[in-house]
């Protein structure tokens, strides 16, 4: 993950965010945004977003952007989106097992 500053326009006001580069593992269901950036409001307190953090792995779900339209690919914890410290950890296996499988029952 690679970030940036940035901001977007939203119901007449900016907002100032960060906006991360990724590069694609693995993809469990739909499509990853062809730019391949997704945003999340600056990380504060309360505010429900994720902090994109150059060099984590992150796992996001787009699309159920509560936020703004998903024309942004703005992703937060409670839509479900979530950063890995080490994606090698068993932690991190047991969660990306448990979506895998979800995955394939939804297809």
């Amino acid at each position: 993950m690679q970030t940036a500053e940035a901001q977007i326009v939203f119901d007449g006001k900016t907002w100032p965010i960060v906006e991360g580069t990724f590069r694609t593992i693995e993809v469990l269901k739909g499509e990853p945004p062809q730019d391949q950036k997704v945003r999340s409001l600056v990380y504060g307190p309360g505010n429900c977003t994720i902090p994109l953090l150059s060099g984590w792995d992150y796992v996001f779900l787009l699309g159920h952007i509560t936020f703004a339209d998903s024309d942004h690919n703005l992703v937060s914890w409670p839509d479900g989106s979530f950063g890995l410290f080490n994606i090698e950890g068993t932690e991190a296996k047991r969660k990306l097992d448990e979506l895998r499988k979800l995955s394939r029952e939804t297809k």
